[in-house]
């Protein structure tokens, strides 16, 4: 008599654990890691950016048109760039404010002669109209979920970011040396707003260019949104008013008087219009 005798056989495969993102605040959080990677340092998360479009009114701004100033003055803007800064949203349960997180390293300076090493978080934009719409700015990242109803920033700096030496900035940072210089080093600092314009009938084809320094406080209202969700690029759509801005102005007066009325005007003509995820 045969007997058919089956011998299973065994064989062992080789399982490599998979580090990866283990954070599901983050973007690239992954179902499949067994282990955390190194400290998450693998992990990205969501990012604040924003956007800011040029308008006259309730209309496009045109930067090959001709407008006219508080008194008159008929004007073309070539350029307007403005500096916003320490950009948080305060949450809407509790006193806990968001702000973006972006580590780079800086040089400042303590004194003529005297500069220090520092990591500094870049929370900080540099608007740069030329056109009438606007790029995307991104200011740094969350590391949680949240739900907020207003939007807190800064026109301008303070200490210690407007004591950075530019050319400790890769090319590109909202800091680094710029064309039509933002900071003259002349202990100053960085400018605010700077605008580069034409004023025809006194100056004929010359481009003229003002700078305003200082820091203001601001607070906008954000619309209603669907709460902030994982994996995603939060984008805060800003418009900057250049009527309200400029029929308060008047471009031919000295400078000093010029600078007072741009940032008596600037908080009024910056609004949001939107609020997005992507």
């Amino acid at each position: 008599m045969c007997f058919l005798i089956i011998i299973p056989l065994l064989v062992r495969s080789c399982y490599e654990p998979v580090d990866g993102c283990l954070d599901r605040d983050a973007t690239n959080f992954s179902v499949s890691a067994d282990f955390p990677c190194a400290n998450n340092d693998c992990c990205t998360y969501p990012r604040l950016a924003v956007r800011a479009a040029a308008f006259w009114g309730g209309e496009e701004m045109r930067f090959d048109t001709t407008y006219e100033d508080r008194v008159g003055n008929a004007f073309q803007l070539s350029r307007l760039r403005l500096y916003l800064s320490e950009i948080q949203l305060p949450l809407d349960i509790g006193s806990d404010t968001l702000i973006p997180f972006d580590s780079v390293d800086m040089r400042v300076v303590l004194s003529p002669g005297d500069t220090i090493d520092q990591t500094l978080n870049s929370n900080l934009v540099l608007i740069d109209q030329t056109s009438s719409t606007g790029s995307l700015l991104s200011t740094g990242e969350f590391l949680e979920t949240f739900n907020a109803t207003e939007l807190d920033f800064r026109f301008g700096f303070r200490d210690p970011y407007s004591s950075v030496v530019p050319e400790s900035l890769t090319s590109g940072h909202p800091l680094a040396r710029q064309e039509g210089l933002l900071n003259f080093n002349d202990g100053n600092g960085y400018v605010t707003v700077k605008i580069e314009y034409q004023l025809p009938a006194i100056f004929a084809d010359s481009i003229l260019s003002h700078e305003v320094y200082g820091d203001l406080a601001q607070t906008l209202t954000l619309p209603n949104y669907d709460a902030f969700s994982l994996g995603t690029i939060l984008t805060i759509d800003l418009i900057i008013d250049h009527q309200q801005l400029f029929e308060a102005i008047d471009l031919s007066a000295d400078s000093a008087a010029l600078t007072d009325d741009f940032l008596f005007v600037l908080p009024q003509v910056v609004s949001i219009s939107s609020i997005s995820q992507e």
